[in-house]
């Protein structure tokens, strides 16, 4: 493995510190974080997803990508292989409710990753501008060394 990589890996760089504020400022200012999510809630967030989906698409030289994680595993080493410039890590919990996921208990896989699909929405709308890539994950998916060099 390069020292670029177990960087990387490891969250030592300071792109990784970015990432930490990063990660905050999302916790702070996306409306699904810090609630309990309900079926009910879907007709709503379906409409922020289309709103979204007339937003620009990304045109900086970096990909925008949105990692949306289900489940109810410790996901933080895949947070740290995600975590870097343009992209941004969405969690979704359907049994624990944790301070830094999406709470919706009980919830299907296909729900769950709808309701993640809504959270990066709102990202998008916050910023008016959309991710170049989503990249859907369950909590007990291998990430492979492979995606260091990504």
């Amino acid at each position: 493995m390069t020292a670029w990589a177990a960087t990387l890996i490891l969250g030592y760089s300071k792109g990784q510190e970015v990432s930490h504020v990063r990660k905050s400022e999302i916790l702070e200012n996306n409306p699904l974080y810090g609630r309990v999510l309900t079926r009910a809630d879907w007709p709503e967030l379906k409409a922020l997803i289309r709103q979204a989906q007339e937003l620009p698409l990304n045109t900086s030289e970096y990909l925008r990508v949105a990692c949306l994680i289900q489940g109810e595993e410790d996901v933080s080493a895949k947070e740290l292989a995600f975590w870097h410039v343009g992209s941004d890590v969405f969690k979704l919990t359907f049994r624990t409710r944790r301070s830094d996921a999406l709470f919706f208990p009980n919830s299907l896989l296909a729900e769950g990753r709808n309701f993640l699909l809504a959270a990066a929405a709102a990202t998008e709308l916050q910023e008016n501008c959309r991710y170049t890539y989503y990249c859907f994950l369950d909590g007990d998916a291998y990430v492979a060394q492979w995606l260091a060099g990504w």
